[in-house]
């Protein structure tokens, strides 16, 4: 929003070292209590010393380069770690065992009621001393480290962007939100004890613990909520005439949209947009943006800038709010968004053949896409020789997609010899096969990151499936551990049933 403009806007009030944060990993500072108290009461009990290990590994683990002892450990020698997108993930973990320790510290301040020693009344008395430190705390740091806090906000790549007020208020939030934890414990910590020593009933005492729960949790929760008065699709995918427009056009085509906010919007209306974010790219996709589309130049890999990666990728239409070049006039100007539409006039189809092929090492294919140096039609660019010669198409070959989903790819083709059939879609090996007539083929990897294969002469048809075994694996273990689990209920119910039916013969 504009910072200008006299009106409510939302600003993102995290500064730390991860890019943004949405909404933070809050338990509650009502379950931490509980969950010391849990640990310390339980603490020669085997599962809460699993639990209290499970959550100091997670929490360390969360620190990522801040602990590189720990965490380049897991990166780089454990199996499938690094395809976890952030550090932070790990404390997953600490929300799954913190909260069950927080359900042994409740049942440990209810048992107290029936029989407090001299150690559970210290500790007791520990946690109440320990909330109201927890506020005093507060009260001196807001008394002597605002400036140097203020200051370490309007330094950061956050901070930096706001005015005083805003800094201000950065300030002011933080430290309420300390200000209310402190209220909240000290206020728990003298429930338990009026609790303890029979002042307060069971029900009360529950009561105002969850009471206070839900406030705690709501009023952190509730922040990154954004109600609108208005439908989502008719305020943030609101069909543009810009949309009914390419609409018209039934044929294979991506987009390239450089208006529509967010990115991804286009993916509503069924459009193959080469522009959008994901947190997890393909690796081979990250390389191509961060090379040839001079990605870290344009400051974002999101955005495919290169004319020849439009050409490649099937671009056929370009929106955007400017002109994209000079000569290239648009065929459709928004009334509502005032955007242009522009119709690439180097797109190639989605499936051609190339009349010849070049070996040539990853990073220098990378500088010839960055370079836009070849001409596709001409050239394919491949990284190992190919297992047979190929002969250039003569003007009888062509290919069209049949049918075209998100897990099978059905073309049409007919070479002259050996051709080589370039395809524009990600090369991804592990799970994409390709498949001549029935019969498998192989996929190369060409020009970085798509694909191609050899079409022997005389017309074919061409499938490509994605087949992940792993998947198949997964789900067949699933639906059986299902079956066994509602068997096993069934069986658990007519066991149950028949006892009670014994027990009342008797």
């Amino acid at each position: 929003g504009d910072l200008s403009r006299n009106e409510a806007i939302k600003i993102p009030t995290y500064w730390g070292q991860k890019e943004s944060e949405h909404s933070p990993p809050y338990m509650g500072i009502i379950v931490l209590g509980f969950a010391i108290i849990g640990f310390i009461i339980f603490r020669k009990n085997t599962f809460v010393q699993f639990l209290f290990v499970l959550s100091l590994f997670g929490l360390l683990l969360s620190f990522g380069k801040n602990l590189p002892l720990l965490y380049d450990l897991f990166y780089y020698y454990v199996p499938s770690f690094n395809k976890f997108r952030a550090p932070s993930m790990s404390l997953a973990l600490m929300h799954f065992a913190v909260p069950i320790l927080a359900g042994y510290g409740l049942t440990a301040i209810i048992n107290w009621r029936k029989n407090l020693t001299a150690s559970d009344r210290k500790v007791l008395y520990a946690g109440i001393i320990g909330a109201i430190s927890f506020l005093v705390l507060a009260l001196i740091y807001s008394a002597a480290f605002k400036d140097s806090y203020i200051e370490a906000f309007s330094s950061s790549p956050v901070g930096s962007r706001y005015p005083a007020e805003i800094q201000n208020f950065v300030w002011s939030e933080m430290i309420s939100d300390w200000y209310i934890n402190a209220l909240i414990a000290i206020v728990v910590g003298l429930t338990a004890m009026f609790f303890v020593r029979k002042k307060l009933s069971r029900g009360l005492f529950l009561t105002i613990i969850a009471a206070l729960l839900v406030f705690d949790m709501w009023r952190v929760d509730n922040r990154a909520m954004d109600v609108s008065d208005k439908s989502i699709e008719s305020e943030l995918f609101r069909r543009t005439d810009v949309v009914n427009f390419i609409k018209q056009d039934k044929s294979l085509y991506r987009i390239a949209d450089f208006v529509s906010q967010p990115a991804n919007v286009p993916a509503y209306f069924l459009f193959e947009n080469v522009n959008g974010y994901h947190a997890a790219k393909l690796r081979i996709y990250q390389d191509l943006m961060d090379v040839a589309n001079l990605g870290q130049a344009a400051g974002s890999t999101s955005i495919v800038y290169n004319p020849l990666l439009w050409n490649l990728m099937n671009v056929k239409y370009i929106i955007s709010e400017q002109k994209i070049s000079e000569g290239i006039e648009p065929v459709f100007k928004s009334q509502e968004t005032k955007s242009y539409v522009f119709q690439n006039p180097g797109c190639l189809p989605r499936t051609f053949f190339v009349k010849s092929a070049a070996i040539a090492n990853p990073m220098d294919i990378l500088m010839h896409l960055k370079n836009e140096d070849f001409n596709p039609l001409d050239t394919a660019f491949i990284e190992k020789a190919l297992p047979g010669s190929i002969v250039p198409p003569d003007s009888s070959v062509y290919s069209k997609v049949l049918s075209h989903e998100n897990e099978y790819i059905k073309i049409e083709a007919k070479a002259s010899g050996n051709n080589l059939l370039y395809i524009g879609e990600i090369y991804y090996p592990p799970c994409w096969r390709a498949f001549i007539d029935g019969q498998p083929a192989k996929i190369f990897k060409t020009d970085f990151a798509f694909r191609s294969i050899i079409v022997p002469k005389g017309k074919h048809i061409i499938e490509m499936k994605y087949i992940s075994k792993d998947f198949e694996l997964g789900k067949t273990l699933s639906t059986i551990m299902i079956i066994i689990l509602m068997l096993s209920l069934v069986v658990s119910v007519f066991l149950e049933f028949r006892k009670k039916k014994a027990v009342k013969e008797e």
